[in-house]
């Protein structure tokens, strides 16, 4: 089981699989874990270089006090990396995962040469009315693991069998608690407009509803746009056929050099 020792000592556990020359990293969101990419794993190491990654306090890493912030989460995902001799890869993220992986591509440039983000909604109030602004988790006396289970198995949508769902739920829910909430407030701490408009990579965007995504207009004009029908908040698990054809088309094209960046 491989793991990568980060400057404070910290073991962060990883998944390296597959060949070829182009690199995929995909970063799980919130409480989440490597096998939340498995269906993309099996499709994709055919083809690709395929590191799914635990993020610190997630899955099989360790669990510190601190270091959640995303900006930290992007340099010790991109320490990882470099430690691995990869580079050019594309970063996939999901939902609540999306801030340390566009923070990965707007700090180390060098690294990602395109992203994907998979149903996540930044927040673009001022920074002052968001700042540290979240809902506070049960504490494992009030009955945290039931109640982080429960929210859980709401996000996914009514078509999946409800075993596996229960089953993914009760693995979230054994994140620590004070991971669960330092992921949460970590992503109030700096501008998501802001790092939108750092972003100069090729993006595609990709959500399972059809929300006003108007701001791309102006925070990230580049990036291309798509939705998958039938799921929840968990397409790569609910609908990942229609995932991986997303994927595989924007890869061919972005090979092709058929997908614009910011400049």
């Amino acid at each position: 089981m491989p793991f990568h020792e980060s400057p404070d000592g910290t073991r962060i556990h990883y998944r390296l699989a597959g060949s070829g020359e182009q690199g995929l990293v995909f970063i799980h969101g919130w409480c989440g874990n490597t096998e939340h990419w498995a269906p993309q794993a099996r499709a994709f190491a055919r083809t690709h270089r395929v590191l799914r990654i635990d993020r610190r306090g997630d899955g099989r890493s360790d669990a510190p006090p601190g270091g959640y912030d995303p900006r930290d989460q992007a340099d010790e995902l991109a320490g990882l990396i470099e430690a691995l001799g990869l580079r050019d890869l594309v970063a996939i993220g999901h939902a609540g995962g999306t801030p340390a992986t566009l923070q990965l591509a707007a700090r180390h440039p060098q690294l990602i040469k395109a992203n994907v983000v998979i149903d996540w909604g930044p927040d673009l109030r001022p920074l002052r009315e968001r700042r540290g602004r979240v809902g506070e988790l049960p504490t494992e006396e009030e009955g945290y693991e039931q109640v982080l289970a429960k929210r859980y198995e709401g996000f996914f949508g009514p078509h999946v069998d409800q075993d596996r769902v229960r089953g993914w739920a009760a693995v979230a829910a054994r994140t620590p608690r004070h991971v669960a909430m330092a992921n949460r407030v970590g992503s109030t701490q700096f501008s998501h407009a802001a790092l939108l408009r750092r972003i100069e990579q090729p993006t595609l965007w990709i959500n399972s509803t059809r929300p006003s995504l108007s701001f791309l207009r102006d925070l990230l004009p580049h990036a291309e746009q798509a939705w998958v029908i039938g799921t929840g908040h968990f397409p790569q698990l609910e609908v990942p056929e229609q995932i991986n054809v997303l994927l595989r088309n924007f890869l061919g094209r972005l090979e092709r050099g058929a997908v614009r960046s910011r400049g």
